[in-house]
């Protein structure tokens, strides 16, 4: 354990409350552990399966810090949880899906049958593997990020049908074949970022261009052909 660790859990006596004396761990009124937060925290090692024992967790947060592995699947059984965020870390293997069961689940670091679903944070990371299919099967996403991870494979069909979409950022993995470029259409739409990867092929001319588009990166791809002239349709742009 660092120094930065130590100063993390300073406050984390064996023999304190950690609803009173554990800095980042939130309790409701009768006790029960419902938020634990730790950014920037220097942490690191993997994730311990224990915390699926806190069955009345909403929130866990751990974005910043320097764990690594898989996410442990007993969080699969957490069905309280509503919020996860564990970008900017070290973790490796593939997007998780177990965590999609999770009825209550609004933002996370997982995909899967998540009705409430708004967000998907998994940037700044190891994963590795394909994008997952169902990615889109989630009628309220509106925030994908999966940047800076070495994740592979086509991501033209996952991403195409997510119609509600304000930011996509795949970039800095090494996706490959088509870019969704279908999604600019998508009025909402403010941020696509599908830069340092494989991608191949011309930009497509989409007929419409969503008006609040502020930031277009498709660089360091193999795309070829000219730019073409629906980009000046985008008025926001920065």
């Amino acid at each position: 354990m660092g120094g930065s660790e130590k100063v993390s859990l300073a406050s984390w006596d064996p023999n304190g409350s950690p609803c009173l004396d554990f800095s980042g761990v939130f309790c409701n009124s009768a006790g029960n552990v419902v938020k634990i937060v730790l950014w920037n925290t220097s942490l690191g090692g993997v994730l311990s399966p224990a915390l699926a024992e806190l069955k009345s967790l909403r929130i866990l947060t751990l974005f910043g810090n320097q764990f690594t592995g898989n996410i442990p699947a007993e969080y699969g059984g957490i069905d309280s949880l509503w919020k996860i965020n564990f970008s900017s870390n070290a973790f490796s293997g593939s997007i998780p899906e177990f965590l999609g069961d999770l009825p209550n689940i609004r933002s996370t670091a997982s995909i899967g049958n998540c009705q409430n679903l708004e967000g998907i944070d998994l940037s700044f990371n190891g994963l590795s593997g394909s994008l997952p299919s169902q990615i889109c099967d989630i009628p309220g996403l509106v925030y994908l990020s999966v940047r800076s991870n070495a994740l592979s494979g086509l991501v033209e069909e996952q991403v195409s049908p997510c119609q509600r979409l304000e930011l996509l950022d795949l970039a800095s993995n090494n996706f490959s074949g088509l870019a969704p470029f279908g999604v600019l259409e998508l009025v909402n739409l403010t941020y696509f970022n599908v830069s340092t990867n494989g991608f191949e092929g011309k930009i497509v001319n989409s007929g419409t261009c969503s008006q609040r588009l502020e930031v277009l990166d498709v660089s360091r791809n193999n795309f070829f052909g000219e730019i073409p002239l629906s980009i000046s349709k985008c008025s926001a742009l920065k």
